[in-house]
């Protein structure tokens, strides 16, 4: 993904409960940190999440679907950025998601 896409970012809870979280994203980890923040301020993510937990993101427009396990979305956003935009957002999202 490159430019700011409508995706459906889900996961399944130690219930088995499926829960969908709709974010506007300009790549599949941004996606991902923007639902998971998203749950937690719906109280749908416990504090700390376990790294077996992924993420499956559907991309609206083309349909593309992905799965992203938590622990990659982690190395990511501890990854340093390509450049400074992208550093910007990866410290946004390291706050949103509590990292």
């Amino acid at each position: 993904m490159s430019n700011l896409q409508t995706c459906a970012v889900s996961f399944t809870d130690a219930e088995g409960i499926r829960h969908v979280a709709q974010v506007q994203a300009g790549s599949l980890y941004e996606a991902v940190a923007r639902a998971v923040a998203a749950f937690r301020a719906a109280s749908l993510l416990p504090v700390t999440i376990g790294l077996g937990v992924t993420f499956e993101v559907e991309v609206r427009t083309p349909a593309v679907v992905h799965s992203v396990g938590f622990h990659r979305l982690r190395d990511w956003l501890r990854a340093n950025g390509k450049n400074p935009r992208e550093q910007a957002l990866k410290a946004d999202l390291r706050k949103a998601v509590g990292l």
